[in-house]
């Protein structure tokens, strides 16, 4: 298999089975569905990677399997704290300890990678990108429509299937860009969301397609199955809000994006009043660095999500 796996340690790659795929809607994304088979324990024993090639998708598969790995309660001796960039105590601990219970941070705001600071502006990426999504969800934050390229969207559908795509710019942030991208039947129903951020608008527009196109392998499931029912609840849901959204692009012309570094991503929201916490919650274990990024003052997605 021909996958760079130079950051995934040995014990992650030998204990996940994974079987790879191309997206029955969406042939031009290929899906890696990642299985722990070791002994340790992973507050969940699936992960799904996904992107243009195999090499992509495998290596998201381990790395989500190695933050399932990293950021439970059993995978540490004790609490985990996140701090400030002053050391000023943020949250006494991050771990995910009861996913029943909304207040459990769960896995929202954690990456790894195998350079620390990659990790923590990756983590701090995806924070962003939840807290823009409830943002949006609570009507704080308006939705921008954004065009989408054409050449883009066909390369996933290839002509498979004819789906909507529809993609509006939710920013959390000045200098953050977070996007939303909706797919649906051509005439409306069985909605799926993909929502990423990024310095980039270009770039988190790909990225939120993605994660959209990988969403609709749901749909396929049987009536019964829970990722099914997870669907059709988020439809139900997310009926509310979509009335709101208008499909004409906005005219703000796109400003120059930040360089992508954690110190200028981290540096927007300190100056926006939001500053960022980070907690390192790498497995002794495995050794691939894994970090959770709080920020207690933006809205949290896993409290709203349907």
């Amino acid at each position: 298999m021909p996958v760079q796996t130079e950051f995934f340690p040995e014990i992650l790659r030998t204990g996940t089975e994974v079987t790879v795929l191309r997206s029955p809607l969406a042939p031009g994304l290929v899906v890696a569905f990642g299985r722990w088979r070791g002994e340790m324990s992973a507050i969940s024993p699936l992960a799904t990677g996904k992107g243009r090639d195999e090499g992509a998708a495998v290596a998201g598969a381990l790395g989500e399997m190695a933050e399932n790995l990293s950021i439970g309660a059993r995978s540490h001796s004790g609490p985990v704290s996140a701090h400030f960039a002053d050391g000023t105590l943020a949250v006494p601990d991050v771990r995910a300890i009861d996913l029943a219970r909304r207040a459990d941070s769960g896995s929202e705001g954690c990456a790894c990678h195998g350079d620390p600071a990659e990790a923590k502006l990756r983590a701090a990426l995806e924070r962003l990108e939840r807290a823009a999504l409830a943002g949006w969800w609570l009507g704080r934050v308006e939705a921008v429509g954004v065009g989408l390229d054409a050449d883009m969207v066909a390369g996933y559908r290839q002509g498979v299937v004819r789906r909507q795509v529809h993609a509006w710019r939710i920013d959390p942030l000045p200098g953050i860009c977070a996007v939303m991208v909706l797919t649906e039947d051509q005439g409306g129903g069985r909605p799926v969301i993909g929502t990423a951020a990024d310095v980039s608008l270009a770039v988190a527009t790909e990225a939120a397609l993605r994660e959209a196109c990988l969403g609709e392998i749901a749909l396929l499931a049987p009536p019964d199955h829970p990722d099914y029912q997870r669907a059709m609840a988020f439809e139900r849901a997310f009926s509310v809000r979509h009335a709101a959204l208008g499909l004409a692009p906005g005219a703000a012309a796109e400003a120059d994006p930040l360089p992508r570094s954690l110190a200028t991503v981290a540096g927007a929201c300190a100056s926006a009043g939001h500053p960022l916490a980070f907690a390192d919650l790498t497995n002794p274990e495995i050794g691939l660095p894994v970090f959770r990024c709080v920020c207690p003052s933006l809205p949290s997605w896993r409290m709203l999500a349907p």
